[in-house]
Parts: structure tokens; C-alpha cells; sequence
């Protein structure tokens, strides 16, 4: 399996074990990591360096919890690599639920996570699940 690969998969595997500082500690120092989507949801926005990581998946952990989560796919190309997956996500302030696809892309430098970028297919239902 090719390293970029490896380490990408890994990381998911790391989420759904809920070992969210794995995750943390796979990226650098002074990590870009960001989420795009309506304003308003708690996961959305340009979190910086690794304290960032740390706060995105706190809020995570204390707002949402995945139902239904799977990579499809993740494609490499040497230290870039976009991951698509599917979603059914419950909004635990809300009790609401919605479903999506996601599109995550990352830049890796000296074999961990230096760029995050995060996307989904349902910006509107993602915010009407947190309100």
C-alpha cells in the first residue's frame, strides 16, 4: 500500500475508533485544517495548527455522533489525497440527523497531515440539523 495511502487510512481508522489524538499527532506542527459549508455549524471553518485539530475534533465529539460512516474511496496522488465517503450523521444538540457525501482532501509533508480540506454534498441539510 503506498505510504500517502497508509497514512490517510489510518487516520480514518483512528475516527472510528475514536482515538481523535492519533489524528492530531498524524499532522504537523502547523497543520491547515478547514471545513467548508453553511455558517453557523460548529464544525465548519479554518482551524490552525495542531490546537485547532484538537478543538475541531473536540467539537466533533461533543456535537455529533456518525450512524453510518464509510470511505468509499481514496485516491492518491504522491503526498496529495482526496477521500470520498457517505455519511449519516446524529446532531446530539438538536436530536436531528442528516445524511451526506463528503469529499476530504489532504497534502501531506514529510509523511503527515499538513492541508485539510473537508466538503460536503448537503451544506443546507447540515445546517438545518444543528438548528
Amino acid at each position: 500500500m503506498n505510504n500517502t495511502k497508509k497514512i490517510i487510512d489510518d487516520t480514518y481508522q483512528a475516527f472510528m475508533r475514536g482515538e481523535l489524538e492519533y489524528i492530531v499527532d498524524a499532522c504537523i506542527e502547523n497543520v491547515d485544517w478547514s471545513y467548508f459549508g453553511c455558517a453557523g455549524v460548529p464544525l465548519i471553518g479554518n482551524f490552525q495548527d495542531r490546537s485547532g485539530v484538537q478543538k475541531f475534533f473536540e467539537s466533533l465529539r461533543f456535537t455529533i455522533k456518525p450512524l453510518d460512516y464509510h470511505v468509499n474511496e481514496i485516491i492518491v496522488d504522491g503526498d496529495a489525497a482526496v477521500a470520498l465517503g457517505t455519511a449519516k450523521v446524529y446532531v446530539q444538540t438538536t436530536g436531528k440527523t442528516f445524511e451526506h457525501q463528503w469529499c476530504h482532501v489532504y497534502t501531506l509533508r514529510s509523511g503527515k497531515i499538513a492541508t485539510f480540506r473537508g466538503f460536503t454534498s448537503n451544506p443546507e441539510g447540515m445546517a438545518k440539523a444543528f438548528i
